[in-house]
């Protein structure tokens, strides 16, 4: 499931066909082609979202370095 979806996502992508011939090529009605191509943009987001979150705190000093002054 998911590899047809990344295909549809694909195919839309490189032909830049409209959804109704993406639809008659792979067989799926317009709702779902629009579904599956919005699953994997949404998918790539958040792991995109993800991987940048990881690599700041990876860059991030410790948290008690930020206490500059605790007594404060």
């Amino acid at each position: 499931m998911l590899e047809g979806q990344l295909a549809i996502f694909l195919y839309t992508s490189i032909t830049g066909l409209s959804v109704h011939h993406v639809g008659e090529r792979f067989q799926h009605s317009n709702d779902t082609i629009t579904k599956y191509v919005i699953y994997v943009i949404v998918d790539m987001l958040s792991n995109f979202v993800a991987g940048i979150s990881n690599t700041f705190s990876m860059h991030l000093p410790p948290p008690h370095l930020f206490n500059v002054c605790p007594s404060a």
